[in-house]
């Protein structure tokens, strides 16, 4: 059998993670939340990148180079929530009302969440922190991606956003 992938953020998709997702845009009203600088890199890969990493990862004969490890992989180029926003503001046509949140108040939130046992305001806290807290990010692994490996060719953030307003589209 091949390997396997992990992913420091897997959401469903790019679309579940934009829309309603701890991402921090409100694409219907044209709102985003930024946290911290808005300029933390991360890794995020979209479910059918994920789905065609595992399938040439299954398909015979097996690689040696994947084997009994995980391969990491990122199936969109230089996200950031900056990048996120300007490619959600030229898609649109439309200019979003930014609100800056401190990353460590979110940090001392969910903290007191967590003391207080009320684990889904801590794992939404902590979920944001360690994805956009640009001293303590699990979210940036762009050092130990193989995409090569399993054939994975990333996106830019302006087309994940694209196919991300065309699918909301055709939900509406």
């Amino acid at each position: 059998m091949g390997g396997t992938i992990r992913n420091a953020f897997l959401i469903r998709s790019l679309s579940k993670g934009l829309m309603s997702g701890p991402a921090g845009f409100d694409i219907a009203n044209h709102k985003a939340t930024i946290y911290g600088t808005g300029n933390n890199l991360a890794c995020w890969t979209p479910l059918r990148t994920i789905a065609k990493a595992v399938h040439i990862m299954l398909l015979p004969p097996t690689l040696p180079q994947i084997v009994n490890r995980a391969i990491f992989i990122c199936g969109v180029k230089d996200v950031t929530q900056n990048n996120i926003l300007a490619a959600l503001e030229a898609e649109t046509g439309s200019e979003f009302e930014v609100t800056h949140v401190d990353i460590q108040k979110i940090r001392q939130g969910a903290t007191e969440a967590m003391e207080k046992g009320d684990w889904k305001a801590a794992t939404r806290g902590m979920t944001i922190t360690h994805q956009f807290d640009e001293e303590d990010s699990a979210a940036n692994f762009w050092d130990l991606v193989e995409n090569d490996t399993v054939w994975v060719n990333p996106i830019t953030v302006r087309e994940a956003v694209k196919e991300v307003l065309e699918e909301w589209e055709k939900k509406k």
